[in-house]
């Protein structure tokens, strides 16, 4: 009976845990004073949209990560 509690807690906790809004870094693009990293290839400007996950970064963040770097989203 005590392991089937543990199990059902842990399973609460698991589903109740934040997503990870962590991607690798594949392409680093700057404009107009704005940094984006982006995964996935193929990332258009002037399309306005990313195939893969995309975040607007500060310009020391930016300076502070390379391509194939961890990012997450916090």
């Amino acid at each position: 009976m005590n392991n089937v509690i543990k199990g059902l807690v842990f399973l609460v906790l698991l589903g109740c845990s934040k997503p990870d809004d962590c991607f690798t870094i594949s392409e680093k693009i700057s404009t107009n004073n704005t940094y984006y990293f982006v995964s996935g290839r193929g990332w258009q400007l002037n399309e306005g949209s990313a195939p893969g996950t995309q975040a607007i970064v500060s310009r020391e963040t930016y300076n502070a990560f390379a391509l194939g770097d961890k990012y997450c989203n916090e």
